[in-house]
Order: structure tokens, then C-alpha cells, then sequence
């Protein structure tokens, strides 16, 4: 869900292209620099992704950590994607292909089954060296 009414909107342009942020430092001024990192990126996503009581409940229910280092409130989280390490996806995609593999067994359509959120892998291999200095060449006793 996009929401089209966020308060305290600023805009920005880079290369003709318009973009549309929320201005944290406008909406909550010194409060903000208060609050550990995490809580203002989940404040940001909260006023991004929600609306009206639901939006009001989950900044009171942060913005009350401040006071009480605890909140006891449901705060709704929407990431834009996820990210996995290749560890972690690969059982996840076995996981999705043997869920689409019964679907497609009962009858039913096994394409009906995708992720919400996009899913980005990272996959980090290292690298081992194969290839070695030149060795020198040895004097040989005449056996050419």
C-alpha cells in the first residue's frame, strides 16, 4: 500500500526526476535524535506504509519508548524487500517449490503461490587462488 497522505512532505529533484520524502526532523524535531536508529527507521516506515488511529497508535507506542525504554504497543513493520544470504534463501526457495509442487498435486494452481516482498539473494563466494608464480627452472645434467 502507498500511502498519498503523508504529513510534513519534502520534495526533491535529482536529474529531472521528482521524488517525494517524509521529513522526520520537521515532524518530530529534537525528539527524533532522542531515539536509537532502529526505532526511527521503524518510525519512518510506520508513517510511510500506514494511516490515521494505526498511524497515530504506533508513533504514541514509539515515541513513548523514550520515556518508558519499553512499548507495549503493535507496531505494524512493512520492509520494501528482503534480503537473504545465500544460506538462508536457499532452504526458503526449496521451501516455496515444495509448497508449489503439493498445490500443483491438489489441483490447484501452483503460480498462486509468490512472495509478497521482493527477495533479493546475496551470494558470496570466495575466491581460492589457482594460479601460481612461474617456477624457476632447474638446471638439468644433460638429460634434454
Amino acid at each position: 500500500m502507498e500511502n498519498t497522505n503523508l504529513p510534513t512532505q519534502a520534495r526533491l529533484s535529482v536529474d529531472g526526476k521528482r521524488y517525494h520524502t517524509v521529513d522526520l526532523p520537521a515532524m518530530f524535531g529534537a525528539t527524533l535524535r532522542e531515539l536509537p536508529v532502529v526505532l526511527r527507521l521503524l518510525l519512518e516506515n510506520v508513517i510511510r506504509n500506514t494511516d490515521g488511529a494505526e498511524r497515530d497508535t504506533a508513533i504514541a507506542g514509539i515515541l513513548g519508548w523514550l520515556s518508558r525504554a519499553t512499548s507495549e504497543a503493535e507496531i505494524a513493520f512493512q520492509p520494501n524487500r528482503v534480503l537473504m544470504h545465500d544460506t538462508t534463501s536457499t532452504p526458503a526457495l526449496v521451501d516455496i517449490a515444495g509448497m508449489r509442487a503439493a498445490l500443483a498435486e491438489a489441483g490447484a494452481n501452483p503460480s498462486a503461490l509468490n512472495p509478497v516482498l521482493p527477495i533479493h539473494r546475496s551470494i558470496i563466494r570466495s575466491r581460492s587462488n589457482t594460479s601460481r608464480a612461474p617456477m624457476p627452472r632447474r638446471k638439468t645434467s644433460g638429460w634434454n
